[in-house]
């Protein structure tokens, strides 16, 4: 995945930080709030839970956290600024309470 600051003047100019976690991706969630919050869902069943915005750009970013899965994720949302939704193939729907200060 390649993400852009679209904040202030958008992304025009500036680097592009990359993540990477599972092959492929096949669901994303961008956090409510500020601070960069992204959770990946892949096809192997892991949730990659993400601060966009660290490090430098043009560099690799790994996880933050990860959560484990047997299904390959199809959907994810946040139902406010702690709570992941994550819906699976195989018909699962699974509820994660993610505190922000252990989280992210």
């Amino acid at each position: 995945m390649t993400v852009w600051d679209f904040s202030g003047k958008g992304p025009a100019g500036t680097a592009p930080r990359s993540l990477r976690c599972h092959e492929p991706v096949t669901a994303l969630a961008w956090r409510p709030g500020a601070g960069g919050h992204l959770a990946s869902g892949g096809h192997d069943g892991t949730i990659a839970l993400w601060r966009a915005t660290a490090g430098r750009p043009e560099a690799r970013l790994r996880p933050e956290r990860t959560l484990d899965g047997d299904a390959a994720v199809a959907a994810l949302a946040w139902a406010g600024p702690h709570l992941l939704i994550a819906a699976y193939q195989d018909g699962r729907v699974s509820a994660h309470h993610l505190p922000s200060r252990t989280v992210l």
